[in-house]
């Protein structure tokens, strides 16, 4: 990732390096609603335009290998189609659910020689890692100034300004100096909701994105779709309902580990490697979302969940 950021999109190129320039076409792509081939035809275009010696990747494919390369990926971990259960952690090698024994795929073919097999799997969960989306706030040495605005920069006249001034923040800190005692650890807002990404084409369609808010951010930056961090997209085509804490469990155990052991994390503004820890602060919902995050959450969350997210029902 070092080289590619070093490295001229093709010789004596002074505008755009090769990891600048590969990062902006996927995103390109998804506003422009392309299509892998459409993907693949620009990128042979862009390779013969350009002068000899360009590293364009040349295929899609490659492309995204270089996103992931910069933490940007998601895993993809297959869900048995009545929301029992997920293929992981015991089960990942399992053709069928263990307890409603459906079939996990959705068709399987082999190879005319029959040594290989490709299959398609019923649903698939997208869970993009939240550790390294989170240490990469402490990279630049401006943002990794901004996560500290909450302890060092906001007015404390005794008035509601931000989040960080509510009694819910000052309890929660109280209750978990594992968090209060740096201002830098996380404070997350959870928020979920189901939308139709077919708009009118299949209105019975509906998918459920779970993104995570930094309230450590200024109340001007936290709130904006940059900062925005996508955890979970849960699949459709029916909302999983009151199986939503199958699809919210590798969140919740990354946030687990999150909480007690932390990750070494560099903070640029300070040049130093600090214990990076994180927790849910609050959660942000319509009325149907409640039971998912409030009543469905804590039935396998710590203690430290379970108190951030009455202490907000209480406080309201």
């Amino acid at each position: 990732m070092v080289d590619d950021d070093n490295t001229e999109l093709y010789p004596g190129c002074k505008n755009f390096l090769k990891l600048c320039f590969v990062v902006k076409l996927p995103h390109i792509k998804l506003l422009g609603r392309w299509s892998d081939k459409s993907f693949d035809m620009v990128l042979e275009l862009l390779s013969d335009a350009f002068p000899k010696g360009s590293v364009l990747p040349k295929k899609f494919n490659e492309a995204k290998k270089i996103v992931k390369s910069i933490g940007l990926g998601y895993v993809n971990i297959h869900g048995c189609e009545n929301d029992f259960v997920l293929f992981k952690n015991g089960f990942d090698k399992d053709n069928q659910c263990p307890k409603c024994k459906t079939s996990r795929w959705k068709s399987e073919k082999k190879s005319p020689d029959g040594k290989r097999v490709h299959r398609v799997p019923k649903k698939v969960l997208r869970y993009f890692p939240i550790k390294k989306r989170l240490q990469r706030y402490f990279v630049s040495s401006k943002t990794a100034t901004d996560m500290r605005w909450h302890d060092e920069q906001r007015t404390k006249d005794g008035l509601i300004r931000c989040p960080a001034d509510a009694i819910f923040w000052k309890d929660f800190d109280s209750k978990h100096p594992l968090i209060g005692n740096d201002s830098r650890n996380f404070r997350l807002a959870a928020t979920i909701d189901g939308f139709n990404p077919f708009r009118m084409t299949r209105s019975t369609y509906s998918i459920w994105p779970v993104f995570l808010i930094p309230y450590n951010l200024p109340p001007w930056m936290c709130m904006k779709r940059p900062n925005f961090i996508l955890s979970l997209l849960i699949p459709g085509p029916k909302a999983p309902g009151g199986d939503m804490d199958v699809y919210l469990e590798p969140l919740v155990d990354n946030l687990v580990d999150m909480y007690y052991h932390g990750v070494k994390t560099f903070d640029a503004s300070k040049s130093k490697i600090f214990d990076l820890h994180a927790a849910i602060l609050c959660t942000i919902h319509d009325f149907p979302g409640l039971k998912y995050l409030i009543f469905m959450l804590p039935s396998f969350a710590p203690s430290f969940v379970r108190s951030a997210i009455h202490s907000l029902v209480l406080y309201n």
